[in-house]
């Protein structure tokens, strides 16, 4: 049931291009090793206008990804390690984004605090 959260600063007149929801779904749902329909990806665009970094102007090139990471239980930092490593690779291309542009931070376990159709993750 991993859940991807990914929030885009996008370039000037940047959009996503066709099916890129999809191809991160299917990536990430490689990465995670699930079955059809088991990880779920969410974008969330931000504009430029709406994203700043103390003392620092962005540049016109690429904004920053950031991804959060919701898994019924978080793995080890093995598995994280690993599974952050693929993921930036796979997000990175899929979005045309530098590697140095993708940031990833995992959530807390789901169990006993999401429901999903009304069922508490257990």
């Amino acid at each position: 049931m991993p859940q991807l959260d990914i929030d885009i600063v996008f370039r000037p007149n940047e959009t996503l291009k066709g099916d890129a929801v999809q191809k991160l779904a299917d990536a990430a749902g490689k990465v995670f090793d699930t079955p059809p329909g088991k990880t779920w990806v969410k974008i969330n665009p931000v504009p430029r206008n709406c994203w700043a970094e103390n003392k620092t102007k962005l540049s016109s090139h690429a904004g920053p990804v950031v991804v959060s990471i919701l898994k019924r239980t978080a793995p080890g930092p093995e598995e994280i390690e690993a599974e952050v490593s693929s993921l930036t690779r796979v997000i990175a291309g899929i979005l045309e984004r530098p590697n140095e542009e993708i940031h990833i931070k995992y959530e807390a376990d789901a169990i006993g605090r999401v429901a999903y159709g009304g069922k508490l993750v257990k």
